[in-house]
C-alpha cells in the first residue's frame, strides 16, 4: 500500500512562467537554428530578428535572477544548440558592472532589453599591440549589435546607469564554452619596454 506521501502520477505544473519560458525558448532556439542555415550576408540580420523576438523571455525569468549579483554581471543560458552552433544567454547588469575590453573568439550578437548599457568601441593597433578607444555609445532597450570573430568588434559593455539592465546575447559556441571561448580579452595599455 502506498504511503500518503507517495505520488503515483505526475502533478501538472501550475507555474505558468515555466511553461511560457519553455515555449519562448523553444521558439528562440528554432529561430536561431534557422539562421544557422542562411548565407553569411543575411546571417547577422536573422540572428538579430531572433533576439528581437526573444525579448519576451526576460519577462518570464524569475525575479531573483533579474536582481543579478553584487560581484559581477551574470549570464543565464536561455537556449543552446546541442551540436555547439550557438548558445544564448540573458546577462543581468547591476549599476557599475562591466566586461573587460575584448574582441571575440566567435561571432556574437546582443540586444538590450531593459535599461541602458554603454558600449565603448576600440580599434586594434598592430604597431602598439593594444586596443585604443574610439568612442562610446549609449544602448537603450531595443539597441542591437552583431560582430564576427576577431578584433574588428573590440568593445566593452558597461551599466553606467543607476538601474539594473538586461541584455540578450547569442554566441557561436557550445553552452559549456560560454565562460571560456567567447571573450578575447585585450590590453589597452602600452606593453612594458624590456629593461
Amino acid at each position: 500500500m502506498p504511503s500518503s506521501l507517495s505520488v503515483t502520477h505526475p502533478i501538472p505544473s501550475t507555474n505558468r512562467a515555466q511553461a511560457a519560458f519553455k515555449a519562448l525558448s523553444t521558439h528562440f532556439r528554432a529561430a536561431l537554428e534557422a539562421a544557422c542555415g542562411t548565407p553569411c550576408d543575411v546571417f547577422g540580420s536573422r540572428v538579430g530578428a531572433a533576439l528581437a523576438d526573444a525579448a519576451a523571455l526576460v519577462d518570464v525569468l524569475p525575479a531573483d535572477v533579474l536582481l543579478g549579483s553584487p560581484e559581477r554581471y551574470t549570464r543565464h543560458v536561455l537556449a543552446s544548440d546541442p551540436t555547439g552552433r550557438f548558445a544564448a544567454a540573458a546577462l543581468i547588469w547591476r549599476p557599475g558592472q562591466m566586461t573587460p575590453v575584448h574582441g571575440h573568439h566567435t561571432w556574437c550578437a546582443y540586444r538590450v532589453v531593459k535599461g541602458v548599457l554603454t558600449e565603448e568601441h576600440f580599434r586594434w593597433d598592430t604597431a602598439e599591440l593594444r586596443a585604443i578607444s574610439t568612442g562610446t555609445r549609449h544602448r537603450s532597450a531595443g539597441a542591437a549589435s552583431f560582430v564576427g570573430a576577431g578584433f574588428e568588434g573590440i568593445h566593452r559593455l558597461a551599466n553606467q546607469s543607476s538601474e539594473i539592465a538586461v541584455s540578450l546575447h547569442v554566441y557561436g559556441v557550445h553552452a559549456d564554452a560560454l565562460a571560456t571561448r567567447v571573450n578575447h580579452c585585450v590590453d589597452t595599455k602600452l606593453p612594458r619596454q624590456a629593461a
